[in-house]
């Protein structure tokens, strides 16, 4: 029997369940820096396709790229009668049949999304249980196939191979295909014969929310709470933050916090004063940045997937110091650091400070990176 249906106003991401928002085009506050990419990926989902085309989108992580994917789900799972199933990595949307209730085979699905680690988590079970006919025909006969962080794929050429012919399966079905990556195909780490293909694609980069994207931004998420803003706290804060929009809702809750504890008012005095202090802290770009330099790494493998020995030590350094040197939530330090849970954070932290106790090349490296952050 088919799957029965099942309710498409999950949340998508922590801090979107967090505020109760679901991932919609409406939803999606942007201003002319990405306004191209929303009509894009309107397109994609409103347009029955007839000729196969994919789409492309490239930009920093908090530009919108993943809520515009799973906005793209949303569209078509609502479009059609379809059974969708949705949590924090994976969407899978498949077409319910009216006509035949007791068919045993399931209907081809309508849309499946996914991350590019689930891609590979899928297909290596589905190798290791000898069921990669029924993988394949999951994905090779989807209408429209999303990926989300395609980079994920980089360290696994066979998932790459597999992508490839799955691509080109629903291209010639005339499907579509939305990929999503913080890297440029031409400066991906994917196989040569995938950013050959991927660099036909439609491609279109993210950019953080300028100034009129931020103002209704910091509208949304500053009222109907308990601590009010004047309007010219908004404009400054507007004109003075920059970043993703989780950072700016971080920023947001933050403020929220202490003017709650003083029982203020945020007027432009206070977003001031918060931006001055904020300029004695490192950021935690320039943290990840001279950690990977110091230990011959670059900034994407600390914040990428791999788990050598050599990656994981210098990434639970950047996330000691990180932690140390800012204050910042294990929440968000675990975002910037690939999204990871706030529990793998904490795990690297007191990781980090048990190999400052007992190897010499941690502490000096710990001690000289503090100093050279707390300088700059």
């Amino acid at each position: 029997m088919p799957t029965p249906s099942v309710p498409v106003d999950r949340r998508c991401g922590v801090a979107a369940r967090r505020n109760r928002e679901t991932c919609t085009f409406d939803r999606f506050v942007t201003g002319p820096e990405n306004r191209l990419a929303l009509l894009a990926a309107r397109e994609l989902a409103d347009h029955d396709h007839y000729a196969p085309v994919t789409l492309f989108l490239a930009g920093p992580r908090g530009s919108g790229k993943t809520h515009l994917l799973r906005a793209v789900a949303h569209r078509r799972a609502t479009a059609r009668s379809v059974t969708r199933q949705i949590d924090d990595e994976t969407i899978n949307t498949r077409q319910q049949s009216d006509r035949d209730q007791t068919t045993s085979d399931p209907a081809p699905p309508d849309v499946v999304a996914v991350t590019g680690q689930r891609f590979v988590s899928e297909l290596a079970d589905a190798i290791d249980t000898r069921s990669t006919d029924e993988f394949q025909s999951r994905y090779r006969t989807t209408k429209l196939l999303l990926i989300d962080d395609v980079d994920a794929l980089a360290e696994t050429s066979w998932a790459q191979e597999e992508l490839v012919w799955t691509w080109e399966a629903i291209g010639q079905a005339g499907g579509g295909v939305l990929f999503t990556s913080r890297r440029w195909p031409a400066e991906s780490s994917l196989d040569l014969r995938l950013v050959s293909r991927l660099s036909d694609a439609v491609v279109l980069g993210l950019a953080y929310p300028g100034l009129e994207a931020r103002r209704r931004l910091l509208q949304q998420f500053t009222q109907g709470k308990r601590t009010a803003w004047t309007a010219a706290a908004v404009e400054t804060a507007a004109q003075q933050w920059q970043g993703g929009v989780n950072e700016l809702r971080d920023a947001v809750a933050r403020i929220n916090r202490q003017a709650g504890e003083s029982g203020n008012v945020v007027d432009e005095t206070t977003i001031t004063a918060d931006r001055a202090a904020a300029t004695d802290k490192p950021r935690l770009s320039s943290i990840t940045r001279r950690t990977a330099a110091w230990f011959q790494l670059s900034a994407d493998d600390l914040r990428g997937t791999s788990r050598r020995g050599s990656v994981a030590t210098a990434r639970a350094v950047a996330m000691y110091l990180a932690r140390d040197l800012t204050g910042t939530s294990f929440q968000r330090i675990g975002s910037y650091f690939g999204n990871r849970d706030h529990t793998t954070v904490m795990h690297g932290c007191r990781r980090a400070a048990e190999l400052i106790d007992s190897r010499d090349d941690v502490r000096l490296a710990v001690s000289q990176l503090r100093n050279e952050l707390t300088s700059q």
